[in-house]
């Protein structure tokens, strides 16, 4: 959910630190946004996704069993 209108990027990144897929990269709307990724080949295991907006950047821990 952001506050206002923005440049937003989220980026998905395998636990060793390598870029899996840049998800977004552009404006998003104030209020609710959603976004949905499935891992290339459906492939388990433990990802970082990065959401960077207004010069701050939030992590996320994500887990595919």
């Amino acid at each position: 959910t952001l506050p206002n209108a923005g440049n937003v990027q989220v980026d998905i990144y395998g636990i060793d630190g390598r870029l899996v897929k840049n998800l977004y990269s552009g404006l998003a709307l104030s209020g609710y946004n959603q976004l949905q990724w499935t891992p290339a080949n459906n492939e388990s295991g433990l990802y970082i996704c990065k959401i960077s907006y207004a010069g701050q950047s939030t992590y996320l821990k994500l887990m595919r069993k």
